[in-house]
């Protein structure tokens, strides 16, 4: 429902209240905190894909990427770090389940964690202030983005918008040459 109501501009625009009822900024921490502890991992997961798919429909229009990258409304860090935490949790399942034949559930995560990566790309190009946002989540970001990497390249089915997504936001260190280490 979320992605549906994206399409609709000046519907999409007023969930960023810029103010502490922003719905936005609301919906960001029930994902983050996850105080529903019925709640299945199977109705996580699906809260976080139409989350994934609403931010991505706002990013794609470009009066409602506003909302995501340019406000001065708190929601607009969250939306990264809360970004990062559902990677981070989604990656976790995975790994996991690791040897384990991939069933329908499994798939839905690597899509989920497909999409993610190409929205955090995404931001991390438009916000100004990705890095800043990144920093309360630093140490979740470079773990969980060396481990999505991993996954989905051992998929083999990347795009290359998925390759360039995941070489821009986590580069691998270049090696340093037994020359370049007898020169220190």
């Amino acid at each position: 429902m979320l992605s549906l109501l994206a399409e609709h501009r000046d519907l999409a625009a007023r969930f960023c209240s810029c103010s502490e009822t922003c719905l936005l900024l609301a919906l960001y921490m029930y994902i983050t905190s996850r105080p529903d502890k019925l709640a299945s991992e199977r109705l996580w997961l699906q809260l976080e894909q139409e989350t994934v798919r609403f931010l991505t429909k706002c990013m794609q229009c470009c009066r409602s990427s506003v909302l995501l990258v340019e406000t001065d409304c708190q929601c607009t860090s969250e939306a990264v770090k809360a970004l990062i935490v559902m990677l981070h949790r989604q990656w976790l399942l995975i790994r996991e389940m690791e040897g384990i034949v991939f069933n329908g559930h499994e798939k839905q995560i690597v899509q989920f964690l497909r999409d993610a990566v190409l929205l955090l790309h995404s931001l991390s190009q438009k916000d100004k202030l990705f890095h800043e946002h990144c920093l309360e989540v630093l140490h979740q970001y470079d773990g969980v983005l060396s481990g999505v990497t991993a996954v989905l390249r051992k998929g083999r089915h990347l795009k290359a918008c998925e390759e360039l997504a995941l070489d821009e936001l986590y580069p691998l260190e270049p090696e340093v040459s037994d020359q370049e280490m007898d020169c220190r």
